[in-house]
């Protein structure tokens, strides 16, 4: 009896002897847009950018321009009537400023910030918590 399994899939479809046959990736699933997801000062970083920027941002805390840097922070976006959660969206960085400004800056590739998803949330953030969400397209350079 001679046959051939098209793909790794099929050989799922097959008991073996009661042993299941899993496959395990050589190298993790690249990312939808091909960013380089690691760990680096023990927080888990989406993208080489992110990391880049958060370094700027910690030279700026540093040098006390900036105070009370957070990263990763989720935030709830509410219904029009103030109760209901419809959404979240994860802010990259927010910090205050000296003058006592709340700010928020998210990396984003061109191609991310283009998502109706995210031009959605952005826009429900900006109008709940009253400030923009700054786009960082490039590692220590604000638009």
């Amino acid at each position: 009896m001679s046959w051939r399994l098209k793909s790794l899939a099929e050989l799922s479809k097959y008991d073996l002897n009661g042993l299941s046959a899993q496959v395990q990736r050589a190298t993790p699933k690249p990312t939808k847009y091909n960013a380089h997801r690691f760990e680096a000062d023990g927080i888990k970083w989406d993208s080489k950018l992110e990391y880049a920027h958060y370094l700027v941002l910690r030279q700026e805390e540093s040098a006390h321009q900036i105070f009370d840097l957070s990263v990763h922070q989720p935030f709830g976006l509410l219904a029009s009537d103030g109760e209901t959660k419809v959404a979240a969206i994860e802010i990259d960085f927010v910090f205050w400023t000296a003058d006592g400004d709340f700010h928020a800056e998210d990396t984003k590739s061109a191609a991310t910030r283009r998502l109706p998803t995210y031009r959605l949330k952005k826009r429900l953030f900006e109008i709940q918590y009253g400030t923009k969400i700054v786009e960082i397209l490039r590692a220590g350079v604000r638009p």
